[in-house]
């Protein structure tokens, strides 16, 4: 595992607020009725109040929040977030912030493209939607969407690769003092995209984004400390700070946190126990690259007690969701055999020939080896 800097959107979370005080407008037509995965339904327009509005019960949230409570637009963000809702309520949060964008309600259309742009099993992203959304409210001036439609500039997701435009929303974005638009500006710098590298300004760009509330300028300043780019190295503060943004629910931050406890670095040291940990909670907000070694260390029974189920269970999750190293592991654990893990080899194969359609040498290797015998 290496650490990473730019990841994944930073358009839904805490405080998914519209960027101008106008209500929603009376003609906003909600839908009669939506159903929530729990097969509960909320009232007309109306009936839920705040109280009832969670993430184990999602209709009533987007009741509120579609007559401009934002209790409950906060909720279904957090929730889409940590990855807390299936594809049926995903799509009548879709469906509400559609309409909220068609309002132009610039917390709407930011949203939608956050939500559409989100990879996670089960839910296929829609880049093309996500773009046309995220440039609607990025051109009536949302620092949030102008960040993330140039991220996808950057990553070629809905639109050509353009490094040029990509920085030029990014820096709109700090402009508009969003504190993860410096982490993503600080990575160009730090990764040299774009710009001729330099990773003091890289450093200069997170502390500032950091001190905006950015996590992933926190967590990307905690690397810096840790490896002394651009900055003195101070691998303690580092860890803390990564530490910090991965408590505030952060899935970059934890796999950061992941690595540097798993790998050990200069100043920090292995410790297997920790590393689970922050593997699991990045998981858990759907950080797929950590599923895979969460997955692998409960098979191993490594930093945690074994649990060959689960840890199958997790793998093939992330294999589906894509990660080719995931599908890789699995063919190990399937060709080999380990303890909870029955040996079945023509598993094996089909995930070692899944894992090299997706780009895995690791996969492609295996397939080579089972040609041969």
């Amino acid at each position: 595992m290496s650490m990473v800097v730019m990841a994944a959107l930073v358009g839904l979370g805490p405080g998914c607020r519209p960027a101008s005080p106008k209500p929603p407008p009376a003609a906003a037509s909600p839908p009669a009725s939506a159903a929530s995965a729990s097969g509960k339904v909320a009232g007309p327009t109306g009936a839920a109040t705040a109280a009832d509005c969670s993430e184990r019960d999602p209709a009533a949230c987007l009741a509120l929040c579609e007559r401009g409570e934002l209790r409950g637009c906060d909720v279904l963000a957090l929730a889409v977030q940590r990855g807390k809702l299936g594809p049926r309520d995903l799509e009548a949060v879709v469906a509400m912030f559609q309409r909220m964008c068609d309002a132009r309600l610039l917390m709407g259309c930011t949203n939608l493209g956050a939500v559409l742009s989100r990879e996670r099993v089960g839910w296929a992203p829609d880049f093309a939607r996500a773009v046309a959304a995220f440039t609607i409210a990025c051109d009536a001036g949302d620092s949030t969407a102008c960040t993330n439609l140039g991220l996808l500039y950057l990553k070629g997701n809905g639109v050509p690769v353009d490094l040029s435009r990509g920085k030029t929303l990014v820096e709109r974005g700090c402009a508009g003092g969003f504190g993860p638009a410096y982490g993503i500006l600080g990575a160009l710098y730090s990764e040299g995209i774009g710009v001729a590298a330099d990773p003091g300004r890289a450093v200069e760009l997170w502390t500032r984004g950091c001190d905006l509330g950015g996590l992933e300028a926190c967590s990307a300043l905690g690397k810096a400390l840790i490896f002394g780019a651009g900055v003195t190295a101070d691998p303690k503060r580092g860890v803390r700070m990564i530490q910090q943004a991965c408590d505030a629910d952060d899935a970059l931050a934890c796999r950061n946190l992941a690595v540097a406890y798993l790998n050990g670095f200069p100043g920090v040291a292995v410790d297997r126990v920790q590393g689970f940990r922050a593997a699991e909670k990045a998981c858990e907000f759907g950080e797929l690259h950590s599923c895979t070694e969460v997955g692998k260390m409960l098979i191993l029974g490594e930093g945690v007690t074994a649990d060959p189920k689960r840890g199958v269970r997790i793998l093939q999750e992330a294999c589906d969701g894509g990660v080719a190293v995931a599908c890789s592991n699995l063919a190990v654990a399937y060709l080999k055999g380990m303890p909870g893990v029955a040996v079945d080899p023509d598993q094996g194969r089909r995930l070692a020939e899944e894992a090299c359609e997706l780009g895995g040498a690791e996969g492609c290797g295996i397939v080579q080896l089972l040609r041969g015998q």
